[in-house]
């Protein structure tokens, strides 16, 4: 081979490299690009839902609270809430359809102590009861009541059984939460102040809340100055019952935010752990959980920076990942509500604040999100505007408190009420309908007549310690299957396997030429 020729060969075989690296270096960034945007970069639109105009629902008075929704098998959304009525704050009932609206309010439970009732928390059985747990009192005595009937004639006040005290002497602003394993048992927390002190408090039921344990603390502040507050209680499709709750201190900012399961089989909480904690004079707060595509997810506010953000748990919450920040919104204005609808989609209803568009105009809303993966949709606003307060007219705009509801797999239903500092005006709601299958449609089964309530003495199902709480343990975020975005990774491993065989192939090419 002459000279020249060989020359012009190596100039070929030099010409080709820079190509080969340019292609693997352009992969490489589009790989980190991808990879970054796990974390926060909500690029990604989600489909365009077409929500119904927002109104209150009727018959409510202004000050209504925070209402507790379940769906039937038979496009029906139950509405449960306290409300004045005559005089005293009752716990009231009403229904919706997407074909005839809302039913009127009928008071179905009254005050057990002084004038007023106020509902905490509800559970929806297999079996068709609905379980309901409410606070009633005042500052100085009160107390945490039960009290079930079946769904079906929940409108109907002689159905439900009598109250009874399940738990005593709870902190106020009272919390309570109840949950149940499908089965015959019933759980309840609750924020008390027994003589163990301030803390959260368990009672349970094995009979379907025909008798119910002595409550005993599952965690304690050690502090007459710290309470819990914004409890959660959550169970997955495993049985695993979870609770999540911030604890606040005398100024109402929460210091650190909770959490727990339950042994069910033993009735004994394991150790709580902290997920979150308040930096200088910032707060955590309205953390929010639920179980999807085996992965814990945990929702709440941190003031660093002034927005929601996301813890993950691939193993059952032994161990959780960084705090991820979600959105542009800042501020927070109650818990996050997750539902799951029939496709198997994660959907995510805040309310918050946000500037658009980099204006200094300050847009307040209610938000809806899809979880896509590996992060979250840009939000899409169900209502949006400028915050307006009660001294223009009692019209109060601030969207927050939101709660969901899936109806027959296709259908969402979303409430809220606005900020207490806006100027309450009652419960908005707003519907859309899904491109996603409408379940089979079931009746509510009858129901059977129910034993009277009765507390029970069981012993304490955890022992207090003075020892502080252990911190959750840091995930390995170079563990892959630990860290949010190794979907992500798992599917481009094709990728770096194509190209590095390419590069061996091509190496081996021009070692043999």
């Amino acid at each position: 081979m002459s000279i020249r020729l060989e020359e012009g060969m190596k100039r070929k075989r030099s010409g080709n490299r820079p190509s080969l690296k340019i292609l693997v270096l352009g992969l490489a960034l589009i790989l980190l690009a991808k990879i970054i945007g796990t974390t926060y970069d909500p690029i990604y639109a989600q489909e365009q839902l077409i929500w119904s105009p927002p109104e209150v629902v009727p018959g409510y008075d202004n000050e209504v609270s925070r209402p507790f929704l379940v769906a039937d098998q038979n496009r029906t959304v139950h509405m449960f809430a306290s409300t004045w009525i005559e005089g005293e704050r009752v716990i009231a009932y009403s229904n919706w359809t997407k074909a005839q609206g809302w039913t009127l309010p009928i008071d179905i439970i009254l005050p057990q102590l002084e004038d007023q009732t106020r509902l905490e928390g509800g559970f929806f059985d297999e079996a068709g009861n609905i379980h309901l747990v409410f606070f009633s009192g005042n500052d100085q005595r009160s107390n945490i009541y039960y009290s079930r009937a079946p769904l079906i004639e929940a409108g109907r006040a002689p159905v439900w059984t009598t109250p009874q005290v399940i738990g005593e002497a709870p902190l106020t602003p009272q919390e309570a939460e109840i949950v149940g394993d499908g089965q015959d048992a019933l759980f309840v927390l609750y924020a008390g102040r027994l003589q163990q002190g301030h803390g959260v408090y368990f009672t349970y039921s094995i009979d379907s809340g025909n008798s119910w344990s002595v409550p005993a603390p599952m965690y304690l502040t050690y502090s007459n100055e710290l309470w819990p507050s914004a409890l959660k209680m959550y169970r997955d499709n495993q049985g695993t019952v979870h609770a999540v709750w911030s604890v606040a201190n005398i100024e109402g900012n929460s210091e650190a935010i909770y959490y727990s399961n339950l042994d069910s089989e033993n009735y004994l909480w394991n150790e709580p752990v902290e997920l979150a904690q308040a930096v200088d004079i910032r707060e955590v707060d309205t953390p929010s959980i639920i179980s999807y595509d085996r992965e814990l997810f945990v929702i709440y506010h941190d003031d660093e920076p002034t927005t929601r953000h996301m813890l993950l748990s691939t193993d059952g919450g032994q161990t959780w990942s960084e705090k991820t920040r979600l959105f542009e919104q800042v501020g927070s204005n109650g818990p996050a509500s997750l539902v799951i609808d029939s496709s198997d989609r994660l959907h995510m209803f805040f309310g918050n604040r946000v500037t658009l568009d980099f204006s200094s105009e300050i847009v307040h809303g209610m938000w809806h999100s899809i979880w896509l993966g590996t992060q979250w949709s840009r939000p899409e606003a169900i209502v949006q505007g400028p915050r307006v307060t009660d001294d223009v007219g009692g019209v109060g705009f601030d969207p927050s408190f939101a709660d969901a509801v899936v109806s027959q797999g296709n259908v969402i239903l979303v409430t809220w009420t606005q900020d207490p500092g806006a100027g309450k005006n009652g419960v908005w709601y707003s519907y859309t309908t899904l491109d996603t299958p409408e379940l089979l449609i079931n009746t509510l089964p009858t129901p059977l007549p129910t034993p009277a309530v009765t507390l029970v003495d069981v012993p304490p199902t955890i022992s207090p310690t003075a020892e502080p709480l252990v911190l959750a343990n840091e995930i390995d975020t170079t563990n892959l299957s630990n860290n949010p975005a190794s979907p992500l990774l798992i599917s481009l491993l094709p990728i770096f396997i194509l190209i590095g065989t390419a590069i061996i192939v091509r190496g081996l090419w021009l070692w043999k030429r």
